[in-house]
């Protein structure tokens, strides 16, 4: 007989035999089937009856049942029981329930004292039982579900709980920070799992992570509940902020021989003994083989202590980087990568670019490589499993994977936020670093936003994303001045404003200055900006990609030299499409940071509008 595994915490996936288990007629008679394998009883037929159909009149609904069952009897076989009074699950066959595993794990004595134990049974937890699975017209089996949702979830939060303790007695760092991410992402109330955060992240040496988690669960709880924290808290956050927090115990000590009185019990902090912090400086390990050269000061100091409040602070999971091409996106990764490089939270950090659109197991085998300190191994012939192989490492260690050039890995005949064939992987691994329970972060660099990151970002704040924009005048003018350019002040004002604080502009200006025009910056603002041949290369890339409709768009909103409202833009083009058409252009090119919006309607980045005035109008049919 095949073994029948059912994975309900999360969204459910059912497996006999280690196929997927489909077929099922209606959405019903898979619930019959979930319902029937974590009761673990048998249920009369009146009472499935009245589950599933309690509305209709009780001969409709025995006959609903009736009707589904056949269908269960052949799907599942022998692992379900059916007589003419009940229906059960059969116990004494080959099964697998995440469910009966996880609550017996928990239940088990081990459990209480056993990292490893307490380590493997949370893992099972991967989101609220059925996430995402809603059966029509049954309130009676919605309101069950629920109430084993919130049965199942508070076990959770409890195994957490003692799991983060005993990483705190053992000095399991790392794993602790895991935990107490989790804890905090089911239950941002609880303050016990806000004070084992502290603890853990003043172990790791992110002192000042560890205060404004103070400060956070502050927040929440003047926010959620009115109330202030504990007096243990506050002592706790005095403690870290003195630096007299005792260190954490090595890692081979035992739970019974770490100092208890220092640490949170049952959410109370009993009175500590002075010490200092001796954690070692954990230095990171650096994969080289595409890490690029520490650039000089890009001027991005507010952008900068963005992505470093996201990425190390909030923990985040995925974070984007977009903008117009040459705008200067990886050179402020460069710099906040090589920041973390030399002081950071994360125990790997990788680099790699997408240019060259390399297939995603050539990226991954050297990604494994770096991680799991081993080569040459053969990697799986399915996606799935090659990315269980990644996220093995990510859950052990806390890395940062960043992928430059994104963009590059879209077709050139098909919308950009469509990837190659064969590349859809790539899409999978983002997905997956928010859906997956891991302690790591990706960071993608792209002139597009990927297809779904807005879904994602707006399902949960740990996906964040950055538009570059232009340089601020201020900081074009030093450049500038730092590239021995210098004029009179309206000069100098003209060169800003056309160049917009382009990056690459500003850098091809001063090098066509020096070098065509021995350094006679008030010859070269005589004439309009020229387009640079490199320039000219990254916007025909974009431009290239764009449909009829969409090149239009552009060049009419460059044509007005100001933004435009939506109906306007609408009304002067030559065939004015729909407005669900005419929206999606927008989006499309808005996705493609080809689009800026504001209060007084839409416009193209300047830079464009000069690219369209000199080359955009001969490639619009």
């Amino acid at each position: 007989m095949s073994m029948l595994c059912l994975e309900l915490l999360g969204t459910p996936h059912l497996y006999l035999g280690g196929k997927p288990l489909t077929g099922f007629i209606t959405k019903k008679a898979q619930a019959l089937l979930i319902y029937l394998a974590v009761t673990q009883r048998g249920h009369s037929r009146d009472v499935l009856a009245s589950l599933f159909w309690r509305d209709m009149p009780e001969w409709q609904a025995k006959k609903n049942l009736r009707n589904i069952l056949p269908n269960l009897r052949a799907l599942a076989g022998s692992h379900v029981l059916i007589t003419r009074h009940a229906v059960a699950f059969n116990r004494d066959s080959p099964y697998r329930i995440d469910v009966e595993v996880f609550q017996s794990t928990l239940a088990s004595q081990q459990a209480t004292t056993d990292l490893e134990t307490l380590r493997a049974a949370t893992s099972l937890y991967r989101d609220s039982f059925l996430a995402g699975f809603y059966v029509r017209d049954a309130p009676a089996f919605e309101d069950w579900v629920l109430l084993e949702r919130e049965h199942l979830q508070a076990m959770a939060i409890d195994g957490l709980l003692m799991l983060a303790r005993q990483c705190i007695d053992q000095g399991d760092v790392a794993l602790g920070l895991t935990t107490t991410r989790r804890l905090l992402a089911l239950d941002s109330w609880r303050e016990t799992a806000h004070q084992y955060q502290m603890i853990l992240l003043a172990y790791s040496r992110q002192r000042a992570a560890a205060l404004a988690q103070y400060d956070a669960c502050s927040t929440i709880l003047a926010d959620e509940l009115g109330v202030e924290p504990m007096e243990e808290t506050t002592a706790l956050y005095e403690q870290i902020k003195a630096g007299t927090l005792a260190g954490p115990p090595a890692r081979e000590a035992s739970s019974h021989h770490a100092d208890s009185q220092s640490l949170p019990t049952n959410g109370r902090l009993a009175p500590s003994q002075p010490g200092t912090l001796a954690v070692p400086q954990v230095v990171p390990q650096v994969d080289w083989t595409q890490f690029p050269k520490q650039p000089a000061c890009s001027g991005r100091d507010t952008e900068l202590t963005q992505l470093y409040q996201w990425l190390v602070t909030d923990e985040a999971c995925l974070v984007g980087l977009f903008g117009l091409g040459g705008q200067g996106k990886t050179t402020l990764a460069a710099q906040l990568a090589w920041s973390l490089a030399e002081n950071g939270p994360f125990a790997r950090i990788l680099w790699r670019s997408l240019g060259n659109a390399p297939p995603f197991s050539t990226v991954l085998q050297g990604w494994l490589a770096f991680l799991s300190d081993a080569s040459g191994a053969p990697l799986p012939q399915h996606v799935d499993e090659q990315l269980a192989l990644l996220f093995a490492c990510l859950q052990q260690q806390r890395c940062l994977l960043i992928l430059d050039s994104v963009e590059c890995i879209w077709r050139d005949d098909l919308p950009a936020e469509t990837s190659r064939a064969g590349y859809e992987a790539y899409g999978q691994l983002m997905h997956q670093m928010v859906h997956t329970v891991h302690q790591s972060c990706l960071m993608l660099i792209s002139r597009i936003r990927p297809h779904g990151f807005d879904t994602l970002a707006m399902a949960t704040p740990a996906v964040q994303s950055l538009h570059v924009r232009g340089l601020t005048d201020d900081t074009s003018a030093h450049l500038l001045h730092t590239w021995g350019l210098t004029g009179s002040h309206d000069t100098m004002a003209t060169l800003l404003e056309r160049c917009s604080g382009h990056p690459l502009t500003l850098k091809l200006v001063a090098m066509t200055v020096h070098g065509l025009l021995a350094g006679d910056l008030e010859a070269f603002c005589s004439d309009a900006l020229p387009i640079f041949d490199d320039i000219r290369t990254v916007f025909d890339q974009q431009f290239i990609k764009l449909s009829a409709l969409e090149k239009e768009i552009m060049l009419r909103l460059a044509e007005a030299r100001q933004p435009i409202p939506l109906q306007t833009l609408r009304d002067t083009l030559s065939q004015p499409p729909s407005q669900p058409i005419l929206l999606e252009a927008l989006r499309t090119l808005q996705r493609r940071s080809l689009l800026e919006t504001g209060a007084a309607g839409l416009r193209v980045p300047h830079l464009m509008t000069e690219y369209m005035t000199h080359y955009g109008r001969g490639m619009v049919p």
